[in-house]
């Protein structure tokens, strides 16, 4: 797991990026779980 410390307008974040399923990333913010979902990765020409 992949910790990230972010402040942002004054206001601190702690982010853990968990597993990642296919585009499925399981986040978490401040204690606070999210499954996020990324885009696609534009093809390489």
């Amino acid at each position: 797991m992949k910790e990230y410390k972010y402040k942002i307008n004054g206001n601190l974040y702690k982010v853990s990026v968990g597993e990642i399923e296919k585009n499925i990333a399981h986040v978490e913010v401040n204690g606070t779980v999210y499954n996020v979902e990324m885009e696609e990765a534009a093809p390489v020409k």
